[in-house]
């Protein structure tokens, strides 16, 4: 019986892309370009989940629901993961141990509180008021320094959002978020200012945080950290 030269071509061509070697080139580029695209596709999910947070911050709901569920900290912490430069030497999988914490002991009004071990430095300031005042700084990501003032009137001012801290024996606190900075007591700054204070047993408590402008909502969540570790004796 005699066949159809054209069918003996399609049938040498399935035989040919049959082989194992074919079916692995095929397996490799199917691979590649599927991890290509939901690089791509996560890469965009991130950056329109970026504009909505950004679009509709403004709004109470929304905003509430981003700050309860924590989703806002997640993107960011997703979209400033993207645009790092990963540095020489480093395999991009490296989770540093998260250091013990520090802690205040504040002895002659009784009160301490813990805060992230690379806040170790500290000194004690005078403002442009010529208030009083005790700083940690250091190397992190969150927040660059925080300002603890006791018995002092600190005047924050700016757009500001407000949320809330559980501290033990004292219930709810109040915590003022500036993202787009503000003035601490007439001196402006143009970077996320985090403020709260605190009243118990007649003295007064003021903490005022610093962030960075790339990370306001780890630094809101830092901050709040710190409150609520506070005591009293």
């Amino acid at each position: 019986m005699e066949h159809d030269p054209e069918l003996k071509r399609y049938m040498k061509l399935i035989a040919v892309s049959n082989r194992w070697d074919q079916v692995i080139f095929r397996g490799c580029l199917i691979g590649v370009f599927t991890a290509v695209g939901t690089t791509i596709g996560f890469a965009l999910l991130l950056l329109v989940a970026g504009q909505f947070v950004s679009t509709f911050k403004q709004v109470p709901l929304l905003d509430t629901i981003l700050e309860q569920t924590k989703l806002d900290l997640l993107i960011e912490n997703q979209l400033n993961r993207l645009n790092e430069t990963p540095s020489e030497g480093s395999s991009g999988n490296e989770t540093p141990e998260p250091a013990t914490p520090l802690i205040y002991n504040n002895k002659d009004l009784n009160f301490s509180f813990s805060y992230p071990a690379y806040l170790s430095s500290s000194s004690e300031n005078v403002d442009d008021e010529g208030n009083k005042y005790v700083q940690f700084t250091g190397e992190g990501d969150g927040i660059q320094a925080l300002d603890l003032y006791t018995n002092l009137d600190v005047t924050v001012k700016g757009l500001s959002t407000q949320r809330f801290a559980n501290i033990p024996d004292l219930g709810r606190v109040v915590v003022y978020i500036y993202e787009q900075g503000g003035s601490v007591n007439n001196e402006e700054y143009n970077a996320p200012i985090y403020f709260a204070q605190v009243n118990k047993n007649g003295t007064k408590v003021v903490f005022v945080a610093y962030g960075e402008k790339d990370l306001p909502k780890l630094g809101r969540e830092i901050f709040t950290d710190i409150l609520e570790t506070l005591k009293f004796d």
